[in-house]
């Protein structure tokens, strides 16, 4: 090869390798501007023309300071300064494009030198901040609203009329609230630390940890503790629900929710105590249930959902506890009536056995009915108290069968004629009970034995409110079992034959077919868009119930008490009025009587929306005016099959919340 070739080669090798170099800079991500000593611009990249939003031409031969104003002048006059004292860290500053626009970036400049060591000017390597600083906004805007949501939930925790502890796999306390610490004589801070077996003994410290398994697994554990008296502090009898926390890097949380029952179990000053315990215990769970179900319809991260869910399991929980504790006390002190109104047995069966079918499944067992074609279908007694005792009936026989069939049977114990009298029985294939378990059923509190209580859980009180309802309509119920052979529980009644009975539906199916419609979506539709207004002083309350009606396509607006209610409705027309009971300026009642009084509001449906549920709250507001009664805690089926019950049916703009 002559010389002349060789040189010929070595060019060429040279331009490839400025040409890669050249597509190497044009190709970065980063802006590049090259400056002289003089601070004139003698190379940019595309990147760098694209975060000044100028041509190439426009920037070229032009001086750095030419591109800078304001505060961001005074930034690189101070970093050039900077770097002739040798400082070499990079610095944030911001670029004003021609357009007005501000695009912050990094710059991180870098002296030239030649091969003697002078220096030729600098080279900045610009990277855009923009997507980091949205990023850096947005995680702000995440972690004010965790920081919310976590004060609103403290908030909820410290309305909660009862007892709250959570410890960890280790047996040792990580938080409880002063009222479970009062039961330790304790402050709350010197409780945290320490573990079951110190501040409850070893033998309650061993099945607390025996439950744990059964916990990890998803169950709910209910319980009755007992806690001895302390000082001059009496013992005291707690009702208990426990549920396990989503699993954690560091180890498994357990919480456990109580409730003081223990002037129930004495018997003093009952009808008083469950009244206030009822409406004080409902109002907050009313927040707790309702927020966690309209949180549980957000987007969230599988731990969130598993935790909300089981608060709000748990919740479910205590409210049905409540109910039941409200339904002894009124059996006890005579205020529940008999109803004597047609209905249809198949109908009162089937609608029995569709809701309780998921829950006897999901434990692997199956629901079966028998009614034979001999016993009469149409007859005349109370179907709500019938339905509520094969409820219970058939729940226990669920709680303690792991296997096998639940049976539903019905049959005639007497002749077809007047009186008639029909046997149900639901048979079970579980633990089976000796003679002596036998003798304790069907009492409040009491179960088989303690054992199984702490098995299973539980107070006994459904038992006891099905007995007292058997006999209040008349009949008697007992039960049959052996260990190991499952148990059979029934009960007769007397009921007459409705003659009278037609083709037309039945109350209780037309009711069943009120309820099932909430989850038609066209039945629905044919009132969303419908103005709600709800009259709730309560913030936390207010939330839940906006929330669940904007979710449902509804218009909503909110008074904070009767009297701005109807300053409200006097400025514009409502298709229903959801009503709080108590309110401070003017209650519910009051409010409701000035509508009823008004004749324009004299077909505008007022539905109470209250944690006042006992017989004479819902009498007083009946009185008042108001059309239907809606318990709090605030489920969404119910409100939903109340709203279809009475709000209009019209075409309306509907708003999706």
């Amino acid at each position: 090869m002559t010389e002349l070739e060789q040189l010929q080669a070595e060019l060429a090798q040279t331009k490839a390798l400025l040409w890669q170099r050249e597509q190497l800079l044009a190709n970065t991500e980063q802006g590049i501007w090259h400056l002289d000593n003089a601070g004139l611009t003698v190379f940019v990249n595309p990147a760098m023309c694209r975060l000044l939003g100028r041509e190439r031409d426009d920037v070229m031969g032009h001086r750095v300071f030419d591109f800078f104003s304001g505060p961001d002048l005074a930034i690189l006059n101070e970093q050039l300064e900077r770097r002739k004292q040798g400082h070499k860290k990079g610095y944030e500053i911001g670029l004003v494009r021609p357009d007005g626009t501000r695009v912050e970036c990094f710059n991180n400049a870098t002296p030239i030198f030649d091969a003697t060591g002078a220096k030729q000017g600098s080279v900045g390597m610009w990277t855009d901040l923009t997507p980091l600083k949205q990023t850096q906004r947005e995680l702000d805007a995440a972690l004010a609203d965790s920081q919310a949501q976590r004060a609103e939930y403290e908030a909820l925790l410290a309305s909660f009329p009862g007892l709250i502890a959570v410890v960890d796999q280790d047996g040792r306390y990580v938080y409880v609230n002063q009222a479970q610490a009062d039961l330790f004589g304790l402050p709350a801070a010197e409780v945290i630390g320490r573990t079951m077996l110190e501040m409850r003994g070893p033998e309650r410290a061993a099945l607390l940890f025996a439950e744990y398994p059964r916990l990890r697994a998803g169950e709910v554990i209910r319980d009755i503790v007992e806690h001895p008296a302390r000082g001059d502090r009496p013992a005291v009898t707690v009702r208990v629900n426990r549920v396990a926390a989503p699993p954690r890097e560091h180890g498994q949380h357990y919480y456990a929710f109580s409730i003081d029952i223990t002037d129930i179990l004495k018997g003093e000053a009952r009808s008083n105590f469950l009244a206030r315990m009822s409406h004080e215990l409902r109002t907050p769970m009313h927040a707790i249930i309702g927020l966690t179900a309209v949180t549980l319809g957000t987007e969230l991260t599988p731990e969130q959902q598993d935790y909300l869910g089981r608060v709000h399991m748990a919740g479910q929980a205590l409210m049905g506890l409540l109910d039941e504790v409200l339904d002894l006390s009124k059996i006890d002190a005579g205020k529940v009536h008999m109803e004597v109104i047609p209905f249809d047995l198949k109908s009162i069966l089937d609608g029995t056995a569709a809701v309780l079918a998921q829950l006897v499944k999901d434990k692997g067992l199956n629901l079966r009915l028998s009614c034979p074609p001999e016993v009469p279908r149409q007859l005349l007694g109370d179907p709500t108290r019938l339905r509520q005792v094969l409820t219970n009936l058939i729940s226990n026989a669920r709680k303690f069968t792991d296997k096998g069939d639940i049976v539903v049977s019905v049959a005639l114990a007497s002749a077809p004629q007047e009186p008639l009298v029909l046997r149900f029985s639901v048979r079970d294939s579980g633990l089976g009970m000796t003679a002596v378990q036998l003798a304790g059923l069907f009492q409040p509190y009491v179960q088989a034995d303690v054992s199984i209580s702490r098995t299973f859980g539980g107070t006994g009180l459904g038992l006891a409110i099905s007995r007292q309802l058997v006999e209040l309509m008349g009949g008697r119920i007992w039960a049959n079992s052996e260990p190991g052979q499952g148990s059979t529980f029934s009960f007769e009644l007397p009921f007459t034959q409705d003659v009278t009975a037609h083709t037309a539906q039945a109350p209780d199916a037309r009711h069943a077919d009120r309820a099932r419609s909430v989850l038609d979506a066209s039945a629905l539709a044919a009132i969303q868009g419908a103005r709600i207004l709800v009259v709730e002083d309560n913030a936390v309350n207010q939330l839940v119930a906006v929330k669940l009606l904007t979710q449902a396509g509804f218009q909503v607006e909110v008074a904070h008490n009767g009297q701005q209610a109807l300053d409200r409705m006097a400025q514009g027309a409502f298709d229903c009025v959801l009503m709080d009971l108590d309110m401070p300026v003017m209650d519910g009642y009051e409010a409701t009587a000035h509508i009823r009084a008004n004749p324009a509001w004299a077909a505008l449906p007022v539905l109470a929306l209250s944690a006042s549920v006992l017989a004479e709250d819902r009498a007083r507001a009946a009185r008042a005016g108001v059309n239907g009664h809606i318990a709090k805690p605030l489920l969404t089926h119910d409100l939903m099959a109340a709203l279809l019950q009475w709000v209009p049916v019209g075409q309306r703009t509907v708003r999706s919340g």
